[in-house]
């Protein structure tokens, strides 16, 4: 997207009036292609947008947000993420966990906005207590089945 301060697109299946698409410093542009089957691309000539693209990528959970941030600005407002079944761990660098502990999770108080950039929520699993509790039970009664089994066995050699 060097060079061109926003792209036009023409949708061709609906015949709908084209739409503007901005491009963020850093040259990243977003166009929504969902359920299109084909589009046309325009490259409109000027200066970029003075703002960062930063996108929170829940991973699974709740909707995907993006922000248009100054530079500097702060992310505190960022709400956390839910996905039934996962405790949010944090928003970070990276999509994948770095078990290294390389990559912290980013501080969203802290954190400033310097440059168009993707943050990726990280989950840990949850087990219930009750799930625990079955599984204990259903231990206990195999190893109980396995001892009568064992015990039959050796009285009928």
């Amino acid at each position: 997207a060097d060079g061109f301060s926003s792209f036009s697109e023409v949708i061709h299946t609906t015949g709908a009036d084209p739409k503007a698409c901005t491009i963020y410093k850093g040259g990243v542009g977003v166009i929504d292609v969902s359920g299109l089957d084909s589009i046309e691309l325009k490259g409109v000539t000027g200066a970029n947008s003075t703002k960062y693209l930063v996108v929170f990528d829940a991973m699974g959970g709740s909707e995907t947000k993006t922000y248009e941030k100054s530079y500097n600005d702060s992310l505190s407002d960022i709400p956390d993420p839910v996905r039934d079944g996962y405790t949010f761990t944090g928003w970070y660098s990276y999509p994948v966990f770095d078990p290294t502990g390389d990559n912290p999770p980013i501080d969203v108080e802290k954190q400033k906005v310097t440059e168009t950039t993707i943050y990726y929520a990280h989950w840990a699993g949850e087990e219930s207590s009750q799930d625990l509790h079955i599984y204990v039970i259903i231990g206990a009664v195999v190893a109980i089945v396995a001892s009568v089994a064992m015990l039959v066995y050796h009285r009928l050699r």
